[in-house]
């Protein structure tokens, strides 16, 4: 007896809508953990910063990197404070990163906060104490010329 031909297309688009709905189920759970947590998040998100902006940014986040949909409510949580109380977004211009990864110590999927140069830029600059800084990109076995003060 011959398998039926399956259709490839449809195959698709029930994996993606598995996908969605997996996200869209998280995002209700990390909602609800912002929520929960928005009074100590309020508290320190800086001035040039909103907590409902934050939240917005986190669950875009999420989308972008369904990753970041396996990992723990309480890591993206604990992230996003860390982007609070540096007063860096994640994910958009590169100032931090919610970076997905698996620890095997607790075998489970957390969410990394890590920041990014562009954030490391940002957080000297507010300091007032540098007048100019210039990043360039420097690969491996290239000569270039560092001079201090300049």
């Amino acid at each position: 007896m011959a398998k039926p031909a399956v259709d490839q297309s449809d195959l698709k688009a029930q994996l993606s809508n598995t996908k969605n709905s997996k996200i869209e189920n998280f995002n209700k759970v990390i909602k609800k953990e912002l929520a929960e947590n928005f009074a100590a998040i309020k508290s320190i998100v800086p001035k040039h910063m909103t907590p409902e902006r934050l939240a917005r940014i986190t669950l875009t986040a999420i989308s972008r990197t369904p990753k970041l949909a396996e990992c723990t409510p309480a890591s993206i949580v604990g992230a996003v404070m860390n982007c609070a109380t540096l007063g860096l977004e994640p994910n958009l211009i590169g100032h931090a990163y919610l970076v997905p990864f698996f620890n095997n110590k607790t075998k489970v999927m957390e969410c990394q906060f890590q920041i990014g140069y562009k954030g490391y830029i940002d957080l000297i600059r507010r300091t007032g104490d540098v007048s100019k800084i210039y990043a360039e990109t420097v690969y491996e076995n290239d000569l270039f010329v560092y001079i201090k003060g300049e």
